[in-house]
């Protein structure tokens, strides 16, 4: 996971257009942990995973 990521879902210019932003952390941090915001962000699951 790369440590300069950030992810500002109310910030104005992703709010413009958020779908470039959104690959970009699928691709580099699928499951994020935000240190200024204290939660978890997911964004890619692989529902279809067989147990």
């Amino acid at each position: 996971m790369t440590s300069d990521l950030q992810f500002r879902p109310t910030d104005p210019q992703f709010l413009l257009n958020p779908y470039p932003r959104l690959a970009k952390m699928r691709r580099e941090a699928p499951v994020f942990y935000d240190k200024e915001q204290q939660c978890w962000m997911i964004f890619c699951y692989d529902m279809w995973n067989e147990y």
